[in-house]
């Protein structure tokens, strides 16, 4: 009866139903924040605000550094009292200022999530600068470019050309 019950919601509901656990929050921040919706104030709060704190909501967007990722694996969390701690480990490329200039610096880094039950739902309660896949990222900055008029913006202009030539060559680097 209870497995009817759970495809019927899903039927109705488009199949989005989407468990509140502790990873499962870890797991959809990531993807969101790893396709760039972390980039702007809009994106942030249409798609990922559910996620996160009142508190820690009020913080984001509005960040002077983006890190740039190849990619990321969530780990088991760890329950402590009436917290659950995920650990994520990132494989980091670099970073981009608010500028667009790109600085390469390739490591490894692991983010402790800190989560916590509010009305029976898991929310994070602090977090980042986005960390933003560098497919995600070479089309947000091409995007950009469309913004800028060549003639007026053009230091601004060669420099997101810059940063994106640095990330494709970095690309296929990273893809041998």
């Amino acid at each position: 009866m209870i497995l009817k019950i759970l495809i019927i919601f899903c039927i109705f509901s488009g199949g989005a139903f989407v468990p509140n656990t502790p990873k499962s929050i870890v797991d959809q921040y990531c993807k969101m924040d790893s396709l760039g919706y972390a980039l702007s104030s809009d994106t942030f709060k249409k798609n990922m605000i559910h996620l996160v704190t009142e508190k820690s909501a009020n913080i984001a967007p509005g960040w002077d550094v983006i890190t740039i990722i190849k990619d990321y694996k969530i780990g088991k969390q760890i329950t402590k009292k009436q917290k659950v701690f995920i650990p994520v480990r990132y494989h980091l490329l670099g970073v981009m200022d608010g500028n667009r200039h790109f600085e390469y610096k390739e490591e490894s880094k692991v983010i402790n999530y800190e989560l916590i039950l509010i009305k029976d739902e898991w929310k994070i309660t602090k977090f980042s600068e986005p960390k933003v896949a560098i497919d995600t990222i070479i089309n947000y900055l091409k995007n950009r470019l469309n913004s800028f008029s060549e003639d007026k913006d053009k230091e601004q202009v060669q420099t997101i050309k810059n940063t994106i030539n640095d990330l494709n060559q970095l690309k296929i680097k990273i893809e041998k």
